[in-house]
């Protein structure tokens, strides 16, 4: 089983960009742990999950 952490945010926007810079973070200290960022939300993020 793979672990995916998923950022969402805006990085354009400091509050907004929490997200994505967490998920910067995850993705330089875990090598063995999927990271994938979006700004979309909702039903868009759908394909990130699955593919």
């Amino acid at each position: 089983m793979k672990t995916l952490v998923l950022g969402l945010g805006n990085p354009i926007l400091t509050d907004d960009g929490i997200g994505i810079r967490i998920a910067n973070e995850i993705k330089k200290n875990f090598k063995d742990i999927d990271v994938i960022e979006a700004s979309a939300a909702g039903l868009r993020i759908i394909d990130d999950v699955i593919g």
